[in-house]
């Protein structure tokens, strides 16, 4: 049997999952590169739009960093949450 999974472990996609996410819409889409390096950079500017600039369903068709934004400015700063 084994433990239940936690409340992350839950919320984490897998990471077969996202290495074949990663293949349908990075290598297949763009194809062949010819050095280490252009792998690389593509990798890096696709982890940068996923993280940052995709919208993402979930959260209003938002992208994360406009999610993160809201819940920062929604939220009370500690110092002000303990004095009330």
């Amino acid at each position: 049997m084994g433990c239940p999974p936690s409340p992350q472990q839950q919320d984490a996609p897998a990471p077969a999952s996202i290495g074949g996410q990663l293949k349908a819409e990075l290598i297949h889409r763009r194809g062949l590169w010819r050095t280490v390096e252009q792998l690389e950079y593509a990798l890096f500017e696709y982890v940068d739009w996923w993280s940052h600039r995709r919208l993402h369903g979930e959260i209003g068709l938002r992208t994360p960093a406009e999610a993160e934004a809201g819940l920062l400015r929604s939220t009370r700063p500690l110092a002000e949450a303990g004095t009330q």
